[in-house]
C-alpha cells in the first residue's frame, strides 16, 4: 500500500479530495500531508451550492493523530486486585467474557484415544498418498472413474501389474504400511 493511500484512510479523506504527497520531516518531528482535489472534480459549497475554487493553503492539524505522540501511562501495566475487579466488572456489564468449559478427569481420559485415532488417520492418509505417488511414478494409473482404496483397488495394487515394474522392497513396504495403518 502506498503512503498516499495509507494516509487517505488514516485521515478519513473522501472524494473529491485525495492525498497527493506525504513528506516525513524527522528533524521537525512532523509529517506533511498534501491534500488536493481530484482533477476535473467540481467543488460546491454545502450551504449555498456556489462553485468554489477549492484552493486552500492553510496548514491544519488532525488532532486524532496526536494520540500517537504521547507514551502510555506507566500505571496501566501495574496489576492490582482493584484494577482487575474493575476490568472484570466492565467486561461483565458489556457481555464480553465467555464461559470456559474445563473437562474433568473422565472426559480428559476419553480425549486421549480420540487424539491417538486422529493421529493414526493422518498417518494413514499420508501413507496412502505416498503409495499412490509411488505407483504413479512407475507408470501405473488407477482409472479415474473408479473409487480408490476399495477391495478392488487393493487387489489391483497387489496384482502382477504393479508388481512387475515396481521395486519389490519399496512396494512391499508401502503395502504393509497402508495395511497396518488402515486396520
Amino acid at each position: 500500500m502506498r503512503d498516499t493511500d495509507l494516509y487517505t484512510r488514516i485521515l478519513g479523506i473522501e472524494a473529491p479530495w485525495q492525498v497527493s504527497a506525504v513528506k516525513v520531516e524527522m528533524t521537525k518531528k512532523e509529517i506533511v500531508v498534501q491534500v488536493e482535489r481530484k482533477p476535473g472534480e467540481k467543488l460546491c459549497c454545502r450551504t449555498c451550492g456556489k462553485e468554489l475554487s477549492g484552493y486552500d493553503t492553510r496548514r491544519r492539524r488532525w488532532r486524532h493523530l496526536d494520540t500517537c505522540q504521547y507514551p502510555r501511562q506507566p500505571g496501566g501495566r501495574i496489576k492490582t486486585d482493584r484494577r482487575d475487579a474493575l476490568k472484570l466488572a466492565r467486561q461483565l456489564r458489556s457481555g464480553d467474557p465467555t464461559a470456559v468449559w474445563v473437562p474433568n478427569a473422565e472426559q480428559e481420559a476419553m480425549r486421549d484415544p480420540t487424539r491417538t485415532r486422529d493421529d493414526f488417520r493422518g498417518q494413514e492418509h499420508k501413507a496412502r498418498q505416498q503409495r499412490n505417488a509411488f505407483v504413479l511414478r512407475h507408470g501405473h494409473h488407477w482409472p479415474s472413474n473408479k473409487t480408490r482404496w476399495t477391495q478392488a483397488h487393493y487387489n489391483w495394487l497387489e496384482s502382477g501389474v504393479c508388481q512387475a515394474s515396481c521395486p519389490v522392497i519399496s512396494n512391499t513396504n508401502y503395502q504393509i504400511l497402508v495395511f497396518w495403518l488402515g486396520s
